[in-house]
Formats: C-alpha cells, sequence, structure tokens
C-alpha cells in the first residue's frame, strides 16, 4: 500500500501544475474616470457607462479570419475556397488550459475585427483599381494584413475591419509584420476610391483617416 501510494505520489508530481490565468477587471470606473481630462465646463466631461451595464453587454463572437492578397498573389480559387468554408468561433475560455493557449487567444482576439464591409469593402479589396490608388503595403507573401476576410455564414464572404491589427501592424522593409507597430504611410493618396476621400496625409487603415473623411 505505502508503495502504491508513493508511486501516485510521483506520478502526480510529474504532471505540469494546472494554470489559471488571472484575467484583470476590464472595467473599473474609478480608473477610467482617472485617465479622463476633463472638459473645461464640468457639464460636457465624458462619463464611462457603469460597470452594471458593461458586464450585461453580450460577448462579441471571435471568428476565424483568412488573409486578404493582393491582386494576382492570392491562391488559385481561394474566393470560391472560402465560399465553402463553415463559420468558426475561434475564442472559448473552457478550451485554453495553459499560459501559451491564452497568449494564442490573445492574438486571435487581436487580429478579430468588429466592422464588416465598413470603410473598407469587399468590392474594395477585389478591384485591381484599388490597391493601385491605395497603395497599402502588403507583405512578402502579398497579404495586407489590416484587414482580413471573415466567415460568419457559411457561402458569404465579408471583409472584416476595425480589428487592433487594423491600426497596430506595420509591413517592414523586408515584408515581414511587426505586431503593435502603426503602419505610417507617407502618401497622400486617400484610402477610399469613391467620391468621399480624403487629401491628408493618411495612416493605413487607421481609425484617425476615418475620423479625417467624416470631418
Amino acid at each position: 500500500m505505502r508503495c502504491c501510494f508513493l508511486w501516485l505520489a510521483a506520478a502526480d508530481l510529474g504532471q505540469p501544475p494546472t494554470f489559471h490565468a488571472e484575467i484583470p477587471r476590464t472595467w473599473d470606473q474609478a480608473a477610467l474616470a482617472s485617465i479622463e481630462v476633463p472638459n473645461p465646463n464640468p457639464r460636457y466631461s465624458p462619463v464611462a457607462v457603469p460597470a452594471e451595464y458593461y458586464y450585461r453587454c453580450a460577448v462579441r463572437p471571435v471568428y476565424k479570419t483568412y488573409p486578404v492578397y493582393a491582386p494576382g498573389r492570392e491562391p488559385t480559387r481561394y474566393l470560391e475556397w472560402l465560399q465553402n468554408q463553415e463559420p468558426q468561433i475561434l475564442f472559448d475560455p473552457s478550451q485554453l488550459h495553459s499560459q501559451r493557449d491564452w497568449i494564442k487567444a490573445g492574438q486571435q482576439v487581436f487580429d478579430a475585427p468588429f466592422g464588416f464591409d465598413f470603410v473598407v469593402t469587399l468590392a474594395d479589396v477585389r478591384s485591381t483599381a484599388w490597391f493601385q490608388h491605395v497603395r497599402p503595403p502588403v507583405t512578402k507573401n502579398g497579404v495586407m494584413p489590416f484587414v482580413s476576410y471573415v466567415i460568419r455564414q457559411k457561402g458569404k464572404v465579408e471583409m472584416g475591419t476595425f480589428s487592433c491589427a487594423m491600426c497596430h501592424t506595420r509591413v517592414l522593409p523586408d515584408g515581414t509584420v511587426s505586431r503593435a507597430l502603426r503602419e505610417i504611410s507617407r502618401s497622400t493618396v486617400p484610402m477610399h476610391s469613391g467620391s468621399v476621400t480624403c487629401p491628408r496625409k493618411w495612416c493605413v487603415l487607421s481609425i484617425e483617416h476615418c475620423q479625417a473623411r467624416r470631418g
């Protein structure tokens, strides 16, 4: 019996410890208030919504995304292949069992869009004229890493925009990608090839550019 107990104890010691992710509280009203610059007129100072409201909001699903290629660089029949893909929800905390799992999930959330066919559309990225007009940086594999294709319904390919990666990704001179750096273009070419354009210098696919267009 004692030998059996020692064997079980040794086997247990050989197992990696269970990983418990410590998730910080995202919506802390006191912390949010501390970073806001008050308006000269206190009546117009921004006030965050209550935490109770924030935590009642539905959790946005994170769908699998697919790369957007420059014209002539995507695999053969790529769009047709995308149309045959099933929707896949990637982020599921119940399936994250290690620190590595959480880090990978964090990258997926970083890449996850929350706008669809907004600012940049599917028609835009399928157009050679749009690429010639905008001249967005692409990787050495021909990928434009600021936006992505998303399948939320089988047979329907959508253009995913406004992910963290949309503003915080940079294509380096050697064609590799660096995360968390902003991609800045010195071109004066507006992002959109339609009638609504912006003559100012633009940050590629950035929120600032969209604000400038609205102004």
